[in-house]
């Protein structure tokens, strides 16, 4: 992904919606593109949420609890004072408690209030503008595959490039700017090229062809007949039925071995076995003869190669 396509994307699909962000996953299908719009509350949904909230409770006195008198005319004045003195007491606790309740209430609606307020409603994506920023989604240009003849330019043919040139002249590297444009190919030679070695190499240079097969062509399209004639799912599907077919095999030559002989449904089978093996070592054997051909022929996926 160019460093300016996610910017680029992210201000087209703003302009005519609100939107926290947008995602691509692959810049070269407008699938995997996605937005996050702004979706807060409208302006007439927050002045509803401002109305509901209670309004802001009344702190109570604390009410103060008179001392008591140093003296007393008699005991059962002494009792009455202090039975007074424990129920004021009492009366401030409660009031004091009541207090820190309210003002806990206080602070929670505050605060409910400043976030409300805080809200934007004019940045709450309508209708309209989703389906504007769906609309952008679905013309905004995606950026061109890197190709070169439709395929990419691997890490196999890189190497193999470099091979081929460090064959005929020492170098330090090579550079691929765009695997579909010759013209941004180069040569990193050492000092120590001669110049009819950096002929030879550009020589290599221009008579590369990214478009030839790879050993990783070959060895997928082995695979691809072999999943093929085992019937398999995938590659590990394919090693669990190859492993589970030799087992197999192995029972029934272990019966054989010790002199015993073989039903019909048993030899039937094992004769379809050794059929599955020989085909099996025979896609092998056809891969590993194109492997060591120089070039691989681009119709090496013919049946002509491999039957």
């Amino acid at each position: 992904m160019s460093v300016d396509f996610l910017p680029s994307l992210f201000r087209a699909v703003a302009a005519v919606c609100p939107v926290h962000s947008v995602s691509v996953r692959d810049p070269h299908d407008r699938t995997t593109w996605s937005y996050d719009p702004r979706l807060g509350p409208t302006a007439d949904e927050i002045s509803a949420m401002l109305a509901a909230l209670p309004p802001l409770p009344a702190l109570p006195d604390v009410p103060e609890v008179p001392p008591l008198p140093e003296t007393f005319d008699s005991v059962e004045a002494e009792m009455a004072a202090r039975e007074a003195y424990a129920q004021a007491l009492e009366q401030r606790i409660a009031a004091s408690n009541r207090r820190a309740d309210l003002q806990h209430e206080r602070n929670r609606i505050e605060t409910e209030l400043t976030f409300i307020e805080r809200l934007v409603p004019d940045l709450r994506a309508t209708p309209a503008e989703l389906a504007a920023a769906d609309a952008v989604l679905a013309t905004f240009p995606e950026q061109t595959r890197p190709t070169t003849g439709g395929r990419q330019f691997s890490a196999e043919m890189r190497a193999k490039l470099h091979a081929a040139i460090a064959a005929v002249c020492p170098i330090e590297g090579i550079r691929i700017g765009r695997a579909d444009d010759r013209a941004t190919w180069s040569i990193q030679a050492t000092d120590a090229a001669t110049p009819e070695q950096m002929q030879a190499a550009l020589d290599v240079l221009g008579a590369f062809d990214p478009d030839a097969p790879a050993l990783d062509d070959v060895r997928a399209e082995c695979q691809r007949r072999m999943l093929a004639i085992c019937h398999a799912r995938d590659a590990a599907d394919l090693s669990v039925k190859i492993a589970n077919v030799q087992r197999e095999a192995a029972r029934y030559l272990n019966i054989l071995v010790a002199g015993n002989p073989l039903d019909n449904d048993q030899a039937a089978r094992r004769t379809i076995l050794m059929e599955l093996d020989a085909a099996i070592e025979r896609l092998r054997a056809k891969s590993n003869a194109l492997e060591a051909t120089s070039p691989i022929p681009k119709d090496f996926a013919d049946d002509k190669y491999w039957l």
